[in-house]
């Protein structure tokens, strides 16, 4: 966003502001700053993004590491610490990313034993209860916190509860939920859980948070394979140990500006306070749902008690279904506005808008609620109640 104009975005996936748009010391460290990422300067930084994550995480006791890239990287890793080949996993799925985690368990090995509920709901606890019994071999539960495409959210605590009366190791997708609410690895006993940079706390890709529970940390030389690379949990570990005291706890060449922005994004969020963050989110949230509705768009969550504070997925009232591209190319290019589309056999009749770190906020979502109103009305003709929608936008909005 140059000059304070251009592009509104509230795209659940591409949640990367616009110079002027990111915090003061995230741009500094953009643009105006150059470290080498070898040595003992090199050590203090690494060491204090480490130190900010775990906060982030809720966890003092877990060991947490900065991955030098993407989120499914960082997934597969910890995945691969846990899980061993032929073991099978529990996995709940209510939408896309829930089977992209059984995915996950296939491609190193493990036999998912996938527990589903339709979309826009969560698997019960009852149901994951019998998956279990049903395989009382499962030594592991996975689960996505924050479910992007349907606009769900987990109760982390309730999942966890199930897992740990059986035994069983949990690993947690908190990519879209990092940095937005607390997470309380500690206290909810969560062996692995990732975290994500660019989506609620607004910094860069390429230095993704990695949370692996001492225990599992400490047993990865007995129990994984020597498979691989890049997400062989050994060789991460081995370089982690070798060359960590000299700044670099890596088995690659790492991205520094990715390390030194997470670490000022990070520090805004804890200034902000986890707590506060998280009440915002649900907040604003809340409010552009109820809006939402009033112009015929539906949230694909079956209701408001599991509706995800980051993201909400609406579906497209009826004179609109199966023109989600047309809706979504029109607000782009006419209001400057980018939200997405659904994921599956919803793409064409839903789209996804991100409220996420500084998009959770009215500047963002009020823009982004009138300028949907006026694309709908003008592909189907009918004229929205855009008017009543911002009245109901803004009171409901509070605590």
């Amino acid at each position: 966003m140059e000059g304070g104009q251009g592009l509104w975005s509230s795209h659940p996936i591409l949640m990367i502001p616009g110079p002027t748009e990111l915090h003061p010391r995230v741009r500094k460290v953009t643009v105006e700053r150059s470290y080498p990422h070898y040595g003992s300067m090199w050590k203090e930084r690494i060491e204090r993004a480490s130190r900010l994550a775990a906060e982030l995480f809720g966890t003092r006791r877990s060991k947490t590491v900065i991955v030098p890239g993407p989120g499914t990287m960082a997934l597969e890793l910890g995945i691969r610490a846990v899980i061993r080949k032929g073991e099978k996993a529990v996995v709940l799925a209510s939408g896309f990313w829930g089977y992209r985690l059984a995915e996950l368990v296939s491609s190193v090995g493990g036999s998912p034993v996938v527990v589903e509920a339709p979309e826009g709901d969560l698997p019960s606890p009852v149901k994951v209860e019998e998956a279990i019994s049903r395989n009382r071999d499962a030594t592991c539960l996975l689960l996505v916190h924050v479910e992007t495409a349907t606009g769900v959210i987990y109760d982390l605590s309730e999942y966890v509860k199930v897992a740990r009366e059986h035994d069983m190791r949990v690993i947690c997708d908190a990519i879209a939920s990092y940095g937005a609410m607390p997470l309380n690895v500690d206290e909810l006993e969560i062996d692995v859980c990732v975290g994500h940079p660019n989506k609620c706390l607004n910094s860069v890709p390429g230095a993704t948070p990695l949370c692996i529970s001492e225990e599992i940390w400490e047993s990865i030389e007995r129990g994984v394979g020597d498979e691989g690379w890049i997400t062989n949990p050994r060789v991460f570990k081995r370089y982690h140990d070798l060359w960590g005291p000299d700044g670099h706890p890596y088995s690659t060449t790492i991205n520094p500006y990715a390390v030194l922005a997470f670490t000022e994004a990070a520090e805004a969020a804890l200034e902000e306070g986890l707590s506060s963050r998280m009440k915002r989110h649900f907040s604003v949230s809340r409010a552009f749902r109820r809006a939402a509705s009033v112009m015929g768009f539906e949230a694909m969550a079956s209701s408001e008690e599991i509706a995800a504070p980051t993201v909400t997925s609406l579906r497209l009232p009826e004179p609109l279904h199966e023109r989600a591209e047309e809706l979504i190319d029109l607000l782009l290019k006419r209001y400057g506005v980018m939200v997405t589309n659904g994921l599956g056999n919803s793409s064409g009749s839903v789209v996804r808008v991100g409220h996420m770190g500084i998009a959770a906020t009215v500047r963002y979502l009020l823009p982004t609620l009138v300028a949907m109103g006026k694309a709908a009305g003008e592909l189907t003709g009918r004229r929205l109640e855009i008017g009543h929608s911002v009245d109901v936008f803004l009171n409901s909005l509070g605590p």
